[in-house]
């Protein structure tokens, strides 16, 4: 009965009420108050190309090393990198409309083969001229050394 001289049942009900709608606001706006966040997926590596895909929430501005990327109208996004010999690495930042930002760094080793020899299959694949070949562009020399015009020299 002391609760009852203090307080009614509507004010009960409202006070419930509105901490409810509270907890509710907060509940739905906690992404927005909190900000952007990125999510990656496991990068991806095929033959020196790396894809870079995951999902910016609430992200108005996305960019993977400075250059700015597109994303779905549920925050996906894909980009491929060309991977370099040795370490690499990208810098993806997303930044929402009232400045909170989320940045990541993504580091890859990659392996890739030793220019040399592939300089190596590259040469021993290239086709070489034949006997023939080489007999024809030598007799043209000895012409034209036989003829002194080849040879800067007057007879």
């Amino acid at each position: 009965m002391a609760l009852g001289r203090f307080l009614s049942f509507k004010t009960i009900f409202a006070i419930l009420f509105t901490l409810v709608i509270i907890v509710y606001a907060l509940f739905r706006f906690w992404p927005v108050i909190t900000g952007v966040r990125i999510h990656l997926n496991p990068v991806k590596d095929t033959e020196g190309l790396v894809l870079l895909s995951g999902t910016a929430i609430h992200a108005r501005e996305l960019s993977i090393n400075g250059l700015p990327i597109s994303e779905d109208e549920q925050g996906n996004f894909a980009f491929q990198i060309a991977s370099l010999p040795g370490i690499n690495r990208a810098r993806i930042f997303a930044q929402d409309k009232f400045g909170h930002s989320d940045t990541k760094l993504v580091e890859w080793y990659y392996n890739s083969p030793n220019p040399l020899d592939e300089l190596m299959k590259l040469t021993e694949e290239s086709p070489t001229p034949s006997a023939q070949e080489n007999n024809g562009i030598q007799e043209n020399s000895k012409e034209t050394n036989e003829s002194g015009t080849g040879s800067g020299q007057s007879r």
